[in-house]
């Protein structure tokens, strides 16, 4: 019974089975389930060397002390040539030969892993100049912290991709990593010593080496796996040529900068092993196209594949460059504070929508009919009908250009801007109460219509002064001193509204800027640098400001608003 309990007990802490004859394995373990693992390599005459480095490194109490953990000892012969008298490099060295877990070769003379992970974090293939059962010559010496096997063969030293990549300085993605170095102050090691004449603080300061595209993309992190493609030059400013066309900035060295940075990153994939053509995704969800044909040399690192590629491809249409929803709870910034009501909508996306609680003037052209008395004559009569709608609610606001501000990411190429804007309150469905006159029974009727929505999008450019609200009210910095970005929709309909290009109104002059879509809207009819109707050209790359406002009047009806979603659609050229 206690024999059973204890082979449970081994079966549940180990990952991996037996080794030849299961019952000759229980044998062993449970001969040397007495001795730690540094007792068994003293115990094995025939990997003394491997012990004599464990006990100059101090890894020796690793193995006495450590629980669960599996140990690769190589045989004499296989480390003749090992120099052992430089103990930083073997601390180094030993620590390829460790692993924490417990690695167990099945009856078949093979693992249940295709990697070991050694102390170092680092992932040992298993396999050819690595670790193979065909070189492992004593196998499964169990002990009562973990198991030993005795190698024929020392481990190939097996980099990390970063590691890997370094060797490689004539590709240009290696260049570019290498340039993204920079020395800063380690705050936390840095030491003051003082202060100066200024009263600022002096650091006896201690510096560290930053890579921000090794942050964004950590390949030198022995935790993660990725897959790298290392591309010919050639190839390289192929794609660079095609990316320029998008990433345009008037600072040519922070474009030429952006760009490399874009292609380095899409060239680094998540973890797979390619072994057919196909379209592979990068860790930003970019699709790569490689064709097998083209993968010249791979190398199996410790966190990672890398691949050497004469050619790989990159489509823009709908990969690179792609459609953006962004959700108008994701603003950046709000004004004024208090009076939006984010709202539960289960037709929303995500949920949610906002609403601006103000006020709006609601007014109406129509056609009225008069009768006489006798019902034999009529004229028409054009008249109108106005009148004040707003949301029942308290903290209502009278402000002009209340705004949503959101901050997209956009590309040198036109866009199709739309939202969806659902006025679904009750009371705006039936609108203004229309006098029609009368019908030839002498009878007065009436008509209703839903109240309109008249919203904008204040918009500036990446690298152009930034849009804002002033203090007055005005909206500065606009793309456009004439035009703007609107649409108009009716209470009642949940559609998706596609913005266009409209002018000032007419009782504007160039020095406002609260571009009142007045009624009758007039819409832009002439091409200019930014386009015309729906498509707008964005003409820099970066980081854009949009600015959702509410102006309608700029009486004391500035108007509501609602907003679900804004979508952002690239127009790219299909063959990019």
């Amino acid at each position: 019974m206690k024999l059973t309990i204890k082979i449970s007990i081994l079966l549940f802490v180990s990952f991996f089975y037996s080794c030849n004859n299961w019952d000759d394995l229980l044998e062993l373990r449970n001969d040397t389930s007495n001795k730690d693992l540094f007792e068994i390599c003293q115990s094995k005459p025939e990997i003394s060397i491997f012990t004599n480095v464990l006990q100059k490194t101090g890894y020796d109490k690793l193995l006495q002390n450590e629980n669960s953990i599996t140990v690769f000892a190589p045989t004499n012969d296989a480390l003749k040539d090992l120099n052992i008298d430089n103990v930083e490099e073997m601390k180094v060295w030993i620590m390829d030969y460790i692993a924490y877990l417990q690695y167990f070769i099945k009856a078949d003379s093979t693992f249940e892993t295709e990697s070991v992970r050694m102390i170092n974090n680092k992932n040992i293939p298993v396999g050819k100049n690595t670790i193979s059962c065909a070189t492992i010559i004593n196998h499964n010496l169990t002990g009562k912290n973990g198991i030993v096997h005795i190698l024929e063969a020392s481990i190939l030293p097996r980099k990390n991709i970063w590691e890997y990549l370094k060797e490689q300085s004539d590709y240009n993605q290696v260049s570019y990593i290498q340039s993204e170095f920079r020395e800063v102050m380690d705050t936390e090691k840095s030491i003051q010593t003082g202060v100066d004449i200024h009263g600022k603080p002096i650091y006896d300061t201690i510096w560290t080496a930053q890579n921000d595209f090794l942050s964004n993309y950590p390949v030198d992190n022995e935790n993660l796996n990725f897959t790298v493609l290392l591309i010919d030059n050639a190839a390289f400013d192929i794609l660079k040529n095609k990316y320029k066309k998008y990433f345009f900035q008037k600072d040519v060295v922070k474009m030429e900068k952006e760009i490399l940075n874009q292609i380095t990153g899409d060239l680094v994939l998540s973890s797979v092993k390619i072994t057919e053509s196909g379209r592979f995704p990068s860790t930003k969800n970019v699709l790569v196209d490689i064709d097998f044909a083209n993968i010249k040399e791979s190398y199996q690192a410790s966190n990672g594949m890398v691949y050497k590629v004469s050619a790989a491809d990159i489509k823009i249409y709908q990969n690179k460059i792609k459609e953006q929803i962004i959700d108008a709870n994701d603003y950046v910034e709000r004004y004024p504070q208090d009076p939006w009501l984010e709202r539960y909508r289960s037709w929303a996306k995500g949920g949610n929508d906002i609403l601006l609680k103000g006020v709006t003037v609601f007014t109406h052209n129509f056609t009225r009919r008069l009768f006489a008395i006798n019902g034999t004559d009529s004229l028409v009569d054009v008249s109108q009908s106005s009148g004040s709608i707003r949301y029942d609610g308290d903290n209502r606001t009278n402000a002009i250009n209340c705004y949503l501000k959101y901050e997209p990411t956009l590309y040198s190429t036109s866009y199709e801007i739309a939202w969806n804007a659902y006025d679904d309150v009750s009371s705006h469905l039936v609108g203004m109460r229309i006098d029609l006159g009368y019908n030839d029974a002498k009878v007065r009727i009436y008509d209703t219509i839903p109240v309109a929505i008249h919203q904008k999008l204040m918009l500036s450019f990446p690298g152009e002064s930034v849009v804002k609200r002033t203090a007055d009210g005005y909206i500065a910095n606009n793309f456009s001193a004439f035009t703007c970005m609107g649409g108009i929709d009716s209470a009642g309909i949940n559609r998706e509204t596609i913005l266009k290009r409209f002018k000032k109104s007419v009782n504007e002059t160039e020095a406002t800027s609260y571009f009142v879509l007045g009624t009758p809207a007039t819409l832009l009819t002439e091409v200019d640098a930014f386009g015309l109707g729906s498509q707008i050209i964005c003409p820099t790359y970066g980081k854009a400001t949009f600015l959702v406002t509410n102006t309608f009047t700029r009486t004391s009806y500035p108007g509501l608003m609602f907003l679900n979603y804004l979508k952002i659609k690239p127009i790219v050229d299909p063959n990019d």
